[in-house]
């Protein structure tokens, strides 16, 4: 599960290092949140130099915002 975890954080971290080296400014927004049926469902917008790249959703936040980064780091081709 540790395992897990660091490889969901590297995920995050690679938009926002590269972002970095970049020159660039990225952010992950909570752009909406919904129940569907009794669980939440939240949207997240991966932000870069304000112009929204991706929207995934997911059942948590963080569970959205590695999706979001994940798609942003294929649209990117990072």
């Amino acid at each position: 599960m540790d395992e897990l975890e660091l490889i969901d954080i590297n995920i995050k971290n690679k938009i926002i290092g590269w972002a970095l080296k970049q020159g660039k400014q990225v952010d992950f927004v909570l752009a909406g949140e919904q129940l569907e049926g009794r669980r939440r469902l939240f949207t997240i917008n991966v932000v870069l130099d304000g112009e929204v790249v991706t929207s995934q959703k997911g059942y948590t936040k963080k569970d959205a915002s590695q999706l979001a980064a994940q798609k942003a780091i294929e649209v990117l081709h990072i």
